[in-house]
């Protein structure tokens, strides 16, 4: 039996990660290809400037364990920008391009649970996604300023990818959910 795959993509702050939330929780699984990549940052612990701490500074993995990694991204935004250069410059360009892709399958054979993988940025992990029998839906949410970020290849990879289906997240976070469980449905 095949196990549904569905892989989403999108800019940063489009709705991915609520998307996935609503298929979570009708027992998919939430899988990333940057998953490994905030291990490694994590393990590595870079020195944050923090103005706000007596110290003056802080540490990825203090605030991470204290806030988690949403709050780390939106309140030190040099963050997001270790992630990209990490999983794209070392990762990606140095050791392989398929290194985060081949992690995240690694063991995909076991996988019992339908999968739904929050950050598709790269055409190999779309390309992987539908070489296992999966979609990959964009999210698009036009009313969200851009990151700064935004002009980094992990942002832009995907231009002019053929999307299995695009969701204009436009209205309430059930309305995000109802959508992407009609696409979940029709697998």
């Amino acid at each position: 039996m095949k196990i549904p795959l569905l892989g989403l993509a999108g800019a940063a702050r489009s709705g991915k990660d609520t998307a996935a939330s609503s298929l979570a929780d009708w027992g998919w699984q939430r899988r990333a290809f940057a998953n490994p990549v905030r291990e490694v940052l994590y393990r590595l612990n870079p020195v944050l400037i923090d103005p706000l701490s007596e110290a003056g500074t802080t540490t990825v993995a203090w605030e991470v364990d204290n806030h988690g990694w949403d709050y780390v991204k939106s309140e030190f935004p040099e963050v997001r920008g270790y992630l990209q250069r990490l999983g794209t410059e070392a990762g990606r360009q140095v050791i392989d391009e398929r290194i985060w892709v081949d992690t995240l399958f690694k063991g995909y054979g076991s996988w019992a649970s339908p999968t739904v993988i929050t950050d598709v940025r790269f055409r190999n992990e779309a390309e992987e996604i539908k070489a296992r029998g999966g979609l990959v839906v964009k999210i698009v949410r036009p009313s969200q300023a851009l990151i700064d970020e935004a002009e980094h290849i992990s942002e832009n990879a995907l231009g002019g990818w053929e999307f299995d289906a695009t969701v204009f997240n436009v209205g309430t976070i059930d309305q995000l959910g109802a959508s992407i469980r009609s696409i979940a449905k029709s697998m």
